[in-house]
């Protein structure tokens, strides 16, 4: 039986402030975003949208799937999805301050 404890070392650190920094951004954007959120922008304007909610529960359950994902040892690829989680975490931002920006 495996007995080890959760430590919190450099990379889980980084993947928890990923993933309540997703979570408090995503709680706190949701009164004022639009009802439906643009997620790609053409030449002619936006050519697809989500609803906010769905939107949000996408975003926040992927970047802690890959976070969690980050934190499990494949080999000698330890943290080959933490990056992948941090670099959604910002697009999340950028595409959350965007739509609040242009579409309210």
């Amino acid at each position: 039986m495996n007995n080890s404890k959760f430590k919190l070392n450099k990379s889980n650190s980084i993947q928890f402030t990923a993933i309540i920094s997703t979570l408090v951004i995503n709680l706190v954007s949701y009164p004022f975003l639009p009802d439906k959120v643009g997620i790609q922008v053409n030449a002619s304007g936006i050519s697809n949208s989500a609803p906010k909610l769905l939107y949000l529960s996408i975003s926040f359950l992927a970047i802690s799937l890959l976070a969690y994902l980050g934190s499990k040892p494949i080999g000698q690829k330890k943290n080959q999805y933490t990056g992948v989680a941090i670099l959604l975490a910002v697009f999340n931002l950028i595409t959350i301050i965007l739509n609040i920006i242009f579409l309210t």
